[in-house]
């Protein structure tokens, strides 16, 4: 066996680096081989981190792990899939016949004429001098466009509903397995990770809290928000309610913007349309009612010495998220960012660990 001191053979390093290059050639293979399914992993993972205390209830009255993690995978379709998936088709139907419906006012209606009015000869009167420009026919053109994505995504979900529900089934798969695995996967984790055990403890601990309470929020703000949006649109009778519904849950994920895409556009086109008493109560309701709902229930949710971020960072990391991974990057984006975070706080107490060591050396070759 090697002295701890002794230098590190010619031998030794050429059998390390074979080693170390057998790793990489074997991780390669193992992320191409899994690739297709790691993000079902990650969210089924995540998910079980969130319904954890779901099949802990449930395992103390049942007794049997396999069957607790069934019943619990049953729960989460009941509760969260199926009227999820209802709300959405409802809002894709409603999203289709409103922009189709809006493309034709636009381009024949007087409500069209009467919008680009104000559009030309108030907000943008130079555009009027514009021969080149017809603000009529782009308007007709956006919403036309907006008509045909909404369908062309309606024809996709119908036409790969098989290949779709493989997916799901596959992820439904991960989640029966990591309902009693899921402990023994963070240890795991935390005996393989190149840390100290005190840092590992804190590290995953960390991850897992924050991952639960950003994956509640990502799952509860839009449902609220997208609640309280459908509720005024329903009392105001603007049509597509549940469709502004639903695009009010997805601009939420964003904070601080999001649901002021929304009622701010739809405050300013009432009044165009001169309905000055359905603007006036859509601004104050979106400006009290849906600014603070979303701020209330986001600040609640994340509260917690451990899992504040900074809205700014959760801003920005969910829209760097979206470019680098698509629609999950709005929850890929915040969890990498702070898991960054948590592995500069790790560093941080190393550097003040080490930097406290020193003085105490300092201070006592002083003495």
């Amino acid at each position: 066996m090697r002295h701890q001191n002794q230098p590190i053979t010619t031998t030794e390093r050429y059998q390390l680096t074979g080693f170390f290059i057998l790793i990489a050639i074997f991780g390669f293979a193992a992320f191409k081989s899994t690739q297709q399914y790691l993000g079902m992993f990650f969210i089924a993972f995540v998910v079980t981190i969130v319904l954890y205390p779901v099949y802990e209830w449930i395992v103390k009255k049942m007794r049997i792990k396999m069957l607790a993690s069934f019943t619990t995978m049953v729960f989460f379709i009941i509760i969260l899939v199926v009227p999820l998936s209802i709300v959405f088709i409802i809002a894709i139907n409603q999203g289709i016949a409103l922009f189709t419906q809006l493309a034709q006012d636009f381009s024949v209606s007087e409500t069209g004429v009467k919008i680009t009015t104000f559009l030309t000869e108030t907000l943008f009167p130079s555009i009027v001098e514009d021969a080149s420009i017809d603000i009529n026919q782009i308007t007709h053109d956006v919403t036309l466009a907006i008509a045909s994505w909404l369908t062309q995504t309606a024809m996709y979900l119908a036409s790969n509903g098989m290949q779709l529900m493989i997916e799901f089934g596959i992820f439904l798969l991960f989640l029966t397995f990591f309902f009693p695995e899921k402990n023994v996967v963070l240890t795991a984790l935390k005996d393989r990770m190149p840390l100290t055990e005190s840092e590992s403890n804190f590290f995953v601990d960390r991850f897992a809290a924050i991952t639960k309470k950003l994956s509640i929020s990502i799952i509860v703000v839009p449902i609220v928000d997208g609640f309280l949006m459908w509720f005024i649109f329903t009392l105001l009778g603007i049509p597509g309610a549940v469709f502004w519904g639903v695009v009010t849950g997805f601009v939420s994920l964003m904070p601080v913007i999001g649901v002021s895409l929304i009622w701010i556009p739809a405050t300013i086109i009432l009044a165009i349309q001169g309905n000055y008493p359905q603007a006036i109560i859509m601004g104050l309701y979106g400006l009290i009612v849906m600014n603070f709902a979303d701020n209330i229930v986001r600040a609640w949710l994340l509260k917690g010495k451990n899992t504040q971020v900074p809205e700014l960072v959760t801003l920005l990391s969910a829209i760097g998220g979206i470019f680098a991974f698509g629609f999950f990057g709005l929850f890929y984006g915040p969890i990498i960012v702070v898991t960054f975070l948590a592995l500069l706080d790790i560093y941080k107490k190393r550097l003040n660990h080490t930097t406290t060591l020193q003085t105490v050396k300092t201070d006592k070759k002083k003495s």
